[in-house]
């Protein structure tokens, strides 16, 4: 099911906003830790993606797509201190929200979403 929902970033998440169609997106991450993320609009299709963050990786860029209803790469590593920008978000209706684990669409997590 596609389609505004109700769905909201984690307490101190990051996050891109309302779903719009935005040309793109980026955040820079500090800490080191996995994060998920999911669209808000098309996390019942299974958009979503999950990044590590460490001291150190050998993937020289940080850029995830948003196709229709997916993020490719859906898992990405990047270090400390790197941006990760998200492109292709004017494609759809788009978002980009933290969430608490990845597939976080559960509608406990996710109101509307069933």
């Amino acid at each position: 099911m596609d389609g505004p929902s109700s769905c909201s970033p984690l307490s101190g998440g990051f996050s891109s906003g309302q779903p719009g169609t935005i040309d793109g997106w980026s955040h820079e991450f500090n800490k080191p830790g996995v994060y998920h993320y999911v669209c808000s609009p098309h996390c019942g299709s299974g958009m979503r993606g999950s990044i590590t963050v460490s001291s150190s990786t050998d993937e020289p860029d940080h850029i995830i797509i948003a196709l229709p209803t997916s993020f490719t790469p859906g898992v990405k590593r990047v270090n400390l201190g790197d941006v990760v920008k998200w492109t292709g978000l004017e494609s759809g209706f788009h978002n980009i929200i933290q969430s608490a684990e990845y597939g976080a669409c559960e509608a406990r997590l996710c109101p509307g979403y069933a």
